[in-house]
């Protein structure tokens, strides 16, 4: 594995409102190349990984970041490296596959041994939980029909019905949630727990992207029953006994949620406009209780990650490019606000947050941005403060409306 130099830019910015505190944050570039750098997972130990190489299909390696420092973990060449997961320890699940983007396998990353191991052929990204048991969606090569995806695992295979089964998902207690083709054509959602299959739906209207806390929680996204609009997605919750209807709005469109081990969930939703075309998405946020609608205003997203602590952060097209935002329980800030995109951000329950971003020479590079606990009292208006200046630009932390 190869050593690399870390060649970060570090900054602070900090934004002080009036009588409230508001989170600080250390921001540092952790890579500044002429090639792509993207979607970097981040623990709660502060490891990094992300994927990075001169071509997104092809010579496209693996990085890990720890202790100040970056290692590339693969020297592939000719091959797409992409990571499907990171679990506490830093262990990873990533695939390997060909330009055309066959021949796809499942790989295997030891953190305390620092080893790359083969796992099986896939065509999707995987899952790792924190006990090292990983779970993925199969092709079932020369299957009929083609298009028959069965879901396994580094236990044994889940399923093997000859339908599509896509996207699992897993927690520490080995339970597996993903959605497949149920009895009437429509996707369901199934669970796999104590080496039992479980459908938890059975509807006409497709119902997707499952998610699964420590608890055995799950929430999914898809249509309603009552036939009130089939073309708008609702939010599900099931709480290991029975299965609750979220939302109910008829026109939100809500979509790809994802839960906490609070059981609190954020999504995403149209806000109440009800145009099919639509990209103009807001935040969502259910406290275990109520729903609360966290921004109302007319841009873009397109989904959204969740801590422990109730925390969401989110990357938003402000009219002229993409940003990171984050709410933290009390407001809405703004924690970039420069000419370039920002993507993918990633958050762990400690709020420390990582993203890759269109920077100065045109590529994409990884940012991290380091929780440093709240800010003091109240200063003197104007609330705002920039304070400091680095080589790579000017930079500042400000808070917006939510409502």
């Amino acid at each position: 594995m190869k050593k690399l130099l870390s060649v970060a830019s570090l900054l602070v910015f900090v934004f002080i409102r009036s009588a409230n505190s508001a989170p600080l944050y250390t921001i540092t570039q952790l890579t500044d190349n002429n090639y792509g750098d993207t979607t970097p997972f981040i623990n709660d130990s502060g490891q990094i990984a992300w994927s990075g190489g001169s071509n997104y299909y092809a010579d496209y390696n693996l990085f890990f970041y720890e202790g100040g420092n970056t290692t590339q973990l693969t020297l592939a060449t000719g091959k797409g490296n992409y990571i499907g997961d990171m679990n506490s320890s830093g262990d990873l699940i990533f695939s390997r596959s060909d330009s055309n983007w066959n021949n796809a396998q499942i790989y295997r990353y030891t953190n305390s041994s620092k080893s790359v191991t083969y796992v099986n052929q896939s065509d999707e990204l995987g899952k790792i939980n924190d006990n090292g048991i990983a779970v993925w969606q199969q092709k079932n090569i020369g299957a009929s029909p083609s298009w028959d995806r069965e879901i396994n695992s580094s236990t044994g295979i889940i399923t093997a019905n000859g339908n599509e089964d896509y996207k699992p998902e897993i927690n520490n207690s080995g339970n597996i949630v993903w959605y497949g083709q149920g009895q009437s054509g429509a996707f369901d959602i199934y669970l796999y727990k104590n080496a039992t299959i479980t459908q938890l739906t059975s509807t006409s209207f497709d119902e997707l992207n499952p998610k699964i806390n420590e608890a055995g929680y799950i929430t999914w996204y898809g249509g309603q029953t009552n036939g009130a609009n089939p073309n708008n997605n609702e939010i599900w919750l099931y709480n290991g006994t029975s299965t609750t209807l979220i939302t109910n709005d008829a026109t939100y469109d809500n979509q790809v949620p994802v839960i906490n081990n609070k059981g609190q969930i954020a999504f995403i939703g149209k806000g109440g406009n009800t145009s099919s075309s639509t990209t103009d998405y807001e935040v969502f946020f259910y406290d275990g209780t109520n729903v609360i609608q966290i921004t109302n205003n007319n841009n873009s997203l397109y989904q959204v990650e969740l801590n422990n602590n109730g925390w969401i952060v989110w990357s938003e097209y402000d009219g002229t490019d993409n940003e990171i935002f984050l709410y933290d329980g009390t407001g809405v800030y703004q924690l970039t606000d420069n000419n370039y995109n920002d993507y993918g951000p990633k958050m762990n329950n400690l709020g420390d947050i990582v993203w890759y971003g269109n920077y100065q020479s045109g590529d994409h590079e990884i940012f991290y941005a380091k929780y440093e606990g709240q800010s003091g009292s109240a200063v003197p208006e104007p609330a705002t403060v920039l304070l400091f200046i680095s080589s790579i630009g000017v930079f500042y932390f400000r808070k917006r409306n939510s409502r």
